[in-house]
Protein backbone atom coordinates (compact mmCIF):
# COMPACT_ATOMS: atom_id res chain seq x y z
CA UNK A 1 0.00 0.00 0.00
CA UNK A 2 1.27 3.48 -0.84
CA UNK A 3 2.26 5.76 1.99
CA UNK A 4 -0.46 8.21 3.00
CA UNK A 5 0.43 11.84 2.40
CA UNK A 6 -0.71 13.30 5.71
CA UNK A 7 -0.10 16.92 4.70
CA UNK A 8 -2.37 16.49 1.69
CA UNK A 9 -5.06 14.83 3.84
CA UNK A 10 -4.77 17.62 6.40
CA UNK A 11 -5.20 20.26 3.68
CA UNK A 12 -8.21 18.41 2.29
CA UNK A 13 -9.75 18.19 5.78
CA UNK A 14 -9.24 21.91 6.36
CA UNK A 15 -10.79 22.73 2.99
CA UNK A 16 -13.70 20.38 3.68
CA UNK A 17 -14.47 22.22 6.93
CA UNK A 18 -14.15 25.57 5.12
CA UNK A 19 -16.63 24.36 2.49
CA UNK A 20 -19.08 23.29 5.22
CA UNK A 21 -18.86 26.63 6.99
CA UNK A 22 -19.70 28.51 3.79
CA UNK A 23 -22.56 26.15 2.97
CA UNK A 24 -20.85 24.31 0.09
CA UNK A 25 -21.88 20.87 1.32
CA UNK A 26 -21.37 18.99 -1.96
CA UNK A 27 -17.69 19.97 -2.23
CA UNK A 28 -17.24 19.31 1.50
CA UNK A 29 -18.67 15.82 1.04
CA UNK A 30 -16.50 15.04 -1.98
CA UNK A 31 -13.33 16.14 -0.17
CA UNK A 32 -14.31 14.17 2.92
CA UNK A 33 -14.96 11.03 0.85
CA UNK A 34 -11.54 11.40 -0.83
CA UNK A 35 -9.92 11.51 2.59
CA UNK A 36 -11.86 8.47 3.73
CA UNK A 37 -10.96 6.53 0.58
CA UNK A 38 -7.30 7.07 1.50
CA UNK A 39 -7.72 5.77 5.04
CA UNK A 40 -10.48 3.20 4.52
CA UNK A 41 -8.40 0.20 5.58
CA UNK A 42 -7.60 1.91 8.87
CA UNK A 43 -11.30 2.61 9.47
CA UNK A 44 -12.60 -0.92 8.93
CA UNK A 45 -11.90 -2.18 12.49
CA UNK A 46 -13.78 0.82 13.95
CA UNK A 47 -16.90 -0.02 11.97
CA UNK A 48 -17.17 -3.32 13.85
CA UNK A 49 -16.85 -1.55 17.22
CA UNK A 50 -20.37 -0.95 18.59
CA UNK A 51 -19.15 1.92 20.82
CA UNK A 52 -17.62 3.72 17.85
CA UNK A 53 -20.80 3.32 15.81
CA UNK A 54 -22.98 4.41 18.75
CA UNK A 55 -20.88 7.57 19.19
CA UNK A 56 -21.05 8.25 15.48
CA UNK A 57 -24.84 7.88 15.47
CA UNK A 58 -25.05 10.12 18.58
CA UNK A 59 -22.82 12.73 16.90
CA UNK A 60 -25.10 12.69 13.85
CA UNK A 61 -27.69 14.31 16.15
CA UNK A 62 -25.31 16.89 17.64
CA UNK A 63 -26.29 20.55 17.95
CA UNK A 64 -22.81 21.45 16.65
CA UNK A 65 -23.37 21.64 12.89
CA UNK A 66 -19.80 20.68 11.95
CA UNK A 67 -19.80 17.63 14.28
CA UNK A 68 -23.25 16.63 13.04
CA UNK A 69 -22.38 17.01 9.36
CA UNK A 70 -19.06 15.16 9.67
CA UNK A 71 -20.75 12.27 11.49
CA UNK A 72 -23.49 12.13 8.86
CA UNK A 73 -20.91 12.17 6.07
CA UNK A 74 -18.92 9.37 7.71
CA UNK A 75 -22.07 7.29 8.11
CA UNK A 76 -23.05 8.04 4.50
CA UNK A 77 -19.56 7.04 3.36
CA UNK A 78 -19.76 3.72 5.20
CA UNK A 79 -23.23 3.18 3.77
CA UNK A 80 -22.30 3.96 0.15
CA UNK A 81 -19.21 1.74 0.38
CA UNK A 82 -21.28 -1.11 1.90
CA UNK A 83 -19.09 -1.21 5.02
CA UNK A 84 -21.79 -1.06 7.71
CA UNK A 85 -22.69 -4.41 9.29
CA UNK A 86 -26.32 -5.41 8.62
CA UNK A 87 -27.23 -5.41 12.31
CA UNK A 88 -26.15 -1.75 12.54
CA UNK A 89 -28.16 -0.58 9.52
CA UNK A 90 -31.42 -0.56 11.48
CA UNK A 91 -29.91 1.92 13.98
CA UNK A 92 -28.99 4.54 11.38
CA UNK A 93 -30.86 7.83 11.10
CA UNK A 94 -33.73 7.44 8.59
CA UNK A 95 -32.53 10.38 6.46
CA UNK A 96 -29.36 8.41 5.63
CA UNK A 97 -31.28 5.45 4.29
CA UNK A 98 -33.44 7.44 1.87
Amino acid sequence: MAEINTKMLEAMATESITCMKRGDFEDAKQLYFLILDNIQESLKPSIKDPYFMAKLIKDSNSTDEVVQYQAMMLLKYFLTRNLIPKETLKLLPKELLS
